[in-house]
């Protein structure tokens, strides 16, 4: 229960963090998360998609979320977007490992498709925060260079 709670309040702060306090591609990657986590939550409960096999409507929804972050990355500027292609990356390919081998079933396929959206969360966390830095610094910058120098 405290493991859930912990991830709920990562998952909801990260993403409306991004998408009050970030730039274009922070706001985009966290939207898709927010609305890629939300389908996955009903998808979990749709019938069929329970099991040891592959769940396919999860598996489309991550591949989804997949291409929109790998877009975000070719277009930034910025590094923290290939990060989160690149966990989520892993996180897409924890749903083929069923296919490859039929005995991950269970906890394991669990853990190769769910532990990975910590840190995906969390770097999300981490890049809105260093924009805000970023942001407020260059406000500082540019303000002190408005102030005019009196000669000594």
């Amino acid at each position: 229960m405290v493991r859930f709670a912990v991830f709920v309040t990562l998952f909801f702060g990260s993403c409306i963090y991004a998408l009050l306090r970030g730039d274009r591609n922070l706001r985009l990657a966290g939207g898709a998360l927010l609305v890629a986590g939300l389908a996955s939550a009903f998808a979990a409960k749709a019938p069929g998609s329970a099991g040891t096999d592959i769940s396919w409507p999860l598996f489309a929804i991550d591949s989804a979320l997949l291409f929109v972050l790998l877009w975000i990355a070719v277009h930034s500027r910025r590094y923290w977007p290939m990060w989160l292609a690149g966990l989520h990356l892993t996180q897409v390919a924890g749903h083929v490992l069923p296919l490859v081998d039929h005995s991950i079933t269970g906890w394991l396929y669990w853990f190769a498709t769910a532990v990975w959206a910590y840190p995906i969360h969390l770097v999300l966390l981490l890049a809105t925060y260093r924009h805000q830095t970023r942001t407020r610094l260059q406000r500082s910058q540019r303000s002190s260079a408005a102030i005019p120098r009196q000669p000594v």
